[in-house]
């Protein structure tokens, strides 16, 4: 019974944080910039609030 519980809990707290990503996936961005047909990442933007973006590359 115990297992079932914890199974019900994780799986309503998998589908919760999917579907919080679709709720805030329009307003994640990839930005990059093309140079002699080579991707590149933008590392400033001025905006009118201070913001952080952290990303990984996998490459």
């Amino acid at each position: 019974m115990k297992q079932r519980l914890k199974s019900l809990i994780l799986s309503l707290f998998a589908l919760a944080f999917v579907l919080g990503g679709f709720h805030y996936a329009p307003d994640i961005i990839s930005a990059s910039t093309s140079v002699n047909g080579r991707e590149l990442p933008i590392y400033c933007v001025d905006t009118q609030k201070p913001q952080i973006a952290i990303s990984f590359d996998a490459a």
